[in-house]
């Protein structure tokens, strides 16, 4: 048998699949033989499944696994939970990974890439397939670009809803819509599912999510009862009734794994209200509250905090050796600011002070002569040498990105006044950055493939970067502990103190966090500090696509009932009721009507849409429910109503992109804290778009108010930069220089736009049972007009270097 695949790298298996038994990271020299996914003296055996001829022993899948990453110098061996849930995969089950970060959760998922792929060449064994889905685009691009280095891209696709490459690809990375999406309607998608033997829900703890946890929840209560599940998460505290829930529901049964220490010891800090602040340790090596801490935390509550001073902060850190850092801070416009003022300071090696006695000492301390060193930056003259070539590998594929703000020569200021000295060189060469959504995807990506390789030192960012990046840093600093007018949760704490330490690289994190003042109690302060994760909740909401899809699917009451018990939710409810102290016919009762409660709601939502037409007296969709159903979109009842008008149909293709931002973005709220309606109706193009405008966010508010819930309220603010842009302005001026929007916000615009005309474009037809159910003349939807003028208008916008961010390929540094 042929070498199957291109393979491995071996330094990058090293680094990110299982850092718990890694060996020391070294780069492959030019011309290393590609790691092959099996031992290299069974290159030319035959493969039989499940069990192989090694020598004098059979081996299963999963010791052939663990051999081939064993001969390539990957692991020592697999740890016992990885055995664990390997095993459970290959006998047919599923398996619940809730292990902290660095633990090598991952490799469980790629044991199920490598069993697909394991038979390339014989054309006699079915082609089993694996999805492996993300919560965002982002994630699927970076998970897209790894699988094509390490598998080969003819082996690998990408559904993004933006983007779709090699669909029918034994690999298939995915955001989790998509696939929610498929498993709504098997039926119409047997050939995307065809031989589905695996799928994989990274970061699955987003079934938690306020506003999007429900995708998890139907894409789990909708997978196809055959399919093996693979659930990875660091943050979920409640994973036994997690996996119970699933168990409950029919398919392969899930394996929980069992508790798993976090690979790299974990610092956890406060900074002191003090002017300079201090960093003293909240618990000693025993777990135990330090003396540091009491004294520290008591004799803050009296002294006023102080605006943060990035400066002053970095310097302790760049001298107690605890950068690479990361600090999360939740407002764009705050991270800019810090990373300019902390890149315009000159002179980190020159001001050393001694350290005071209550500071932490570090684990490896710098010597005198490394101290003396004249490095006015945070970089050295060789790793700024080292940014300026991996930048320029970026300008070569992006060449706009020589106008990026993060190019832009930045001022040494004068720490005594802030008063600019003169230009030097960026803020990337002297190792600061940025990293948020308003950023351009190429930036961020710039960033982050700086970040990981030591190259950046001091990064701040908001929380997009702790969301399953692999972006690791030696410290990790919250800067607050309020997101707008909330408190962050114990698992938003442990998916961005998971971004400190890695093996390998860092053989100790550190997380540090402010001094809480009035935000919380010593004792309370103390409980967040300690708790891991969050207990994970339905987040299930029945909402008019909720009701279009499920009663296009199921024929009776019964059916109904039956599904919205299959759903998290009740399952939670049933968990609560179980926990009472009650007789057993009582508990039975209080189900019921747990249950009964829920199935209400939905039939009260039923009648709401038949009265609006999207449903028909016997419960089943319309013409316009079947529209609705497939519009993927938080207002499709009114985008269908005025589909089904033909009300778009005398607009130009870029006047309709315009005018369907008002469908994907959201009013925001003024410095009150109010959303003011029908606010940023464009100023320039028809009367008639003007008045349609207002005319669709009208009709939102009148269907919220019939169905009895709240929608967001429409924004056209983005109409004329996203028309402006079909008709050919300019990605420099009219779009990185926008005066208006940041230019990240634009691009996520233009995507999510360009998506919603993709579906109007792909809208499917009545089916001949269904036409005949309604009794129609014709199964058509939209005219073929309409959907020529979606995918027009879709063409323009996805052009050039729109076109370009949105199509991940690798930076050959």
């Amino acid at each position: 048998m042929d070498v199957p695949l291109k393979g491995f790298s071996p330094s990058g298996m090293r680094e990110r699949l299982l850092p718990f038994h890694s060996r020391p990271v070294v780069a492959p020299s030019v011309g290393e033989k590609p790691f092959s996914m099996v031992p290299p003296r069974l290159a030319n055996a035959s493969y039989v499944s499940p069990q192989i001829r090694f020598g004098r022993e059979k081996l299963s899948s999963v010791h052939l696994f663990e051999e081939s990453l064993i001969e390539d110098g990957a692991i020592k061996s697999l740890q016992d939970f990885q055995h664990l849930l390997m095993n459970a995969l290959e006998a047919g089950n599923s398996v619940v990974a809730p292990t902290p970060t660095s633990s090598g959760k991952t490799l469980i998922a790629e044991y199920a890439v490598w069993d697909v792929l394991k038979n390339p060449n014989n054309e006699n064994v079915l082609k089993d397939r694996v999805f492996y889905t993300t919560p965002r685009k982002a994630l699927s691009n970076e998970k897209y670009e790894e699988f094509v280095q390490r598998y080969g891209a003819e082996n690998v696709g990408l559904m993004t809803g933006d983007l779709t490459i090699n669909r029918d690809a034994p690999v298939v990375v995915m955001t989790t819509e998509i696939l929610r999406n498929a498993f709504y309607d098997q039926a119409e998608n047997g050939d995307l599912l065809n031989n589905l033997k695996y799928f994989v829900l990274d970061e699955c703890h987003f079934i938690d999510e306020p506003y999007r946890g429900m995708v998890w929840e139907e894409t789990i209560m909708n997978a196809p009862k055959g399919v093996q599940q693979i659930h990875l998460s660091a943050t979920m505290n409640n994973a036994d009734e997690y996996t119970k829930w699933i168990n409950s529901l029919g398919g392969p049964q899930a394996e929980l794994a069992p508790k798993v220490e976090r690979p790299v010891p974990l610092t956890k800090m406060m900074m002191t209200l003090d002017n300079p602040p201090r960093l003293v340790p909240i618990f000693n090596e025993n777990g135990q509250v330090s003396r540091e801490f009491e004294k520290a935390f008591t004799s803050s509550l009296n002294k006023t905090p102080s605006p943060m001073n990035p400066v002053q902060l970095v310097k302790k850190m760049f001298h107690s050796e605890k950068l690479p850092a990361i600090f999360f801070k939740f407002s764009r416009r705050g991270c800019t600011q810090l990373a300019e003022r902390l890149a315009g300071y000159k002179g980190f090696a020159r001001q050393n002070k001694p350290k005071a006695q209550s500071e932490v000492q570090p684990v490896e301390t710098r010597s005198e002569s490394q101290e003396n060193q004249d490095q006015p930056f945070l970089t050295t003259a060789e790793e700024q040498e080292k940014i300026r070539e991996i930048t320029a590998s970026f300008i070569k594929q992006y060449p706009w990105l020589i106008h990026s703000h993060l190019l832009t020569e930045q001022n040494d200021l004068n720490m005594e006044t802030d008063e600019p000295m003169g230009p030097s060189d960026n803020m990337l060469t002297r190792g600061v950055a940025p990293h948020h959504g308003g950023m351009l995807p190429a930036e961020r990506k710039l960033v982050e493939t700086l970040l990981k390789k030591g190259l950046l030192k001091a990064v701040f960012a908001t929380d997009t970067l702790a969301a399953g990046m692999n972006v690791p840093a030696r410290t990790v600093m919250l800067t607050q502990f309020e997101r707008g007018n909330e408190r962050i949760s114990h698992s938003d704490l442990t998916q961005m103190t998971g971004r400190a330490g890695r093996l390998n690289m860092y053989n100790r994190g550190y997380a540090i966090v402010p001094h809480p003042k009035e935000a919380m109690n010593k004792q309370e302060f103390l409980d967040f500090m300690r708790a891991d994760s969050n207990s994970v909740s339905s987040r299930i909401e029945v909402n008019p696509r909720f009701v279009l899809q499920t009663l296009s699917r199921l024929k009776s009451d019964d059916e109904v009932k039956a599904y919205l018990g299959k759903s998290f939710l009740v399952h939670q409810l049933n968990g609560k009721i179980e926990g009472r102290h009650a007789e057993p016919a009582i508990k039975k009762q209080l189900k019921t009507e747990a249950l009964t409660e829920v199935f209400n709601r939905f039939q009260d939502l039923k009648k709401a849409m038949f009265e609006t037409g999207f449903l028909t007296e016997t419960g089943k969709p319309t013409q316009l429910g079947h529209m609705a159903k497939n519009l993927f979109n938080e207002h499709e009842l009114v985008l269908a109503e005025a589909l089904d008008s033909e009300l778009f149909l005398d607009l130009e293709p870029s006047e309709l992109a315009g005018l369907m931002t008002l469908f994907v973005t959201q009013l925001q709220e003024d410095n009150n804290g109010h959303k003011n309606q029908f606010v940023n109706l464009p100023n320039g193009g028809k009367d008639s778009i003007r008045s349609m405008a207002t005319s669709l966010q009208k009709a939102e508010s009148l269907v919220s108010d019939k169905l009895g819930m709240a929608r967001e309220t429409m924004d056209s603010a983005y109409y004329s930069v996203v028309q402006g842009w079909c008709e050919g302005s300019d990605w420099v001026q009219d779009i990185m220089n926008n005066p208006t929007h940041e230019a990240g916000n634009i691009l996520d615009v233009m995507r999510r736009t360009a998506n919603l005309l993709r579906q109007i474009a792909e809208l499917p037809n009545l089916t001949q049972a269904e036409q005949g159910n309604l009794g129609l003349a014709s199964p058509v939807l939209i005219s073929d007009e309409m959907r020529k003028k979606a995918r027009e208008a879709s063409e323009l916008l996805l052009r050039d270097e729109v076109l370009e961010q949105i199509t991940p390929k690798p930076i050959e540094l």
